[in-house]
């Protein structure tokens, strides 16, 4: 990357994985808005990467970072590839691999991982979560070409939106970082990070009751020490909010789910091998015999739906009045039909 003119990240300190640094409030000297890096952000693309751009963007950012990390980090990345090369599956276990490393703290395996499971799976999931990595090492100025590129094709998104607003604002672009932030929260309202970081922007300006105001609504989504100690920074005694504030749930007695959750075979995720596949396969041809029932079932309602209205139709004719039969329908057949298409999709997915 700097054939193209362009810093590579530092691995140095890089922030632990929280609420708060996903918000990645990119905090200089004390200050929420960093000074405007005018250097980098005259380094970015001026224009759109197109697809083909992008992935040779990406390849060569990934191979910059294998260069950059320690040894031991390249290594362990490699062993996780080497694991699972033969799987149906290796883009999405590496980048799942990818993601759980970066949870656990492992950032330089995680990012170098991320960018070699883009080679092989270039999902708008990865390009965003390879972003948000880059973003949280230091690294905006990378992060955004690839975020810019993916806000192009999936146009309101908030999880896009709010990385950019981070990126930019670890760039000094209070402005344009604000202008993401809040295209983020008008598509959800209570979005954790772009709430969040608005929060501190909002009290670096001293407005004190705005910010609490927008901290309560990322807590709404998501509850963590450091949210509630803003809140009451902001209002000192007077803060008041209830952490378990949980929506209703409801609950069907009409349709069971539990019973079906109980046929998802659980050592899949202890034992992973050839015996486990078959397992599955039992689930699926098990999924697919209730399939065959359901859809059986609503066939026979349409029937008697359609011989409904003949009859009204019948007597419309007839009497010029208008008598209904009883038809006795089992409750929330609706449901279960959303969740057999569910399953089928799910299956479809799979195979």
């Amino acid at each position: 990357m700097d054939s193209m003119g362009i810093k590579m990240p530092s691995f140095k300190n890089t922030p632990k994985f929280s609420d708060k640094q996903l918000a990645a409030a990119y905090v200089e000297d004390g200050k929420v808005i960093p000074s405007r890096k005018t250097n980098l952000i005259n380094e970015l693309p001026k224009k759109l990467l197109t697809t083909t751009e992008l992935k040779t963007y990406v390849q060569k950012v990934t191979t910059d970072i294998g260069t950059m990390i320690t040894p031991k980090s390249k290594a362990v990345a490699e062993k996780i590839m080497v694991q699972f090369k033969n799987d149906k599956y290796y883009g999405a276990m590496i980048s799942s691999a990818a993601n759980g490393m970066w949870i656990l703290g492992l950032k330089e395996p995680a990012v170098y991982l991320m960018g070699k499971a883009i080679e092989v799976l270039p999902n708008a999931d990865n390009y965003n979560n390879y972003g948000a990595f880059l973003t949280m090492t230091g690294a905006a100025h990378i992060a955004i070409p690839i975020l810019e590129k993916l806000n192009s094709v999936h146009k309101k998104n908030s999880t896009i939106l709010n990385n950019l607003g981070q990126a930019w604002l670890q760039l000094g672009e209070e402005v344009k970082a604000e202008n993401y932030l809040d295209s983020a929260i008008l598509i959800y309202a209570n979005h954790p990070q772009a709430n969040y970081t608005k929060c501190l922007i909002l009290e670096s300006e001293g407005k004190t009751a705005d910010a609490a105001v927008v901290i309560k609504k990322s807590l709404q989504h998501s509850v963590t020490k450091e949210k509630i100690q803003k809140l009451k920074d902001l209002e000192g005694k007077n803060a008041k909010y209830h952490p378990y504030q949980l929506k209703k749930t409801y609950f069907s007695s009409s349709f069971d789910l539990g019973s079906y959750v109980a046929m998802v075979p659980l050592v899949y995720s202890q034992e992973p091998g050839p015996k486990i596949e078959d397992i599955w396969d039992e689930f699926r041809e098990k999924m697919e015999t209730i399939k065959g029932q359901f859809i059986a079932e609503m066939n026979k309602y349409a029937e008697q739906t359609k011989e409904e209205v003949q009859h009204i139709q019948s007597n419309i004719k007839s009497n010029r009045s208008v008598v209904f039969r009883r038809i006795i329908i089992k409750p929330c057949i609706h449901m279960r039909v959303v969740i057999i298409l569910l399953i089928n999709r799910r299956m479809m997915e799979r195979n």
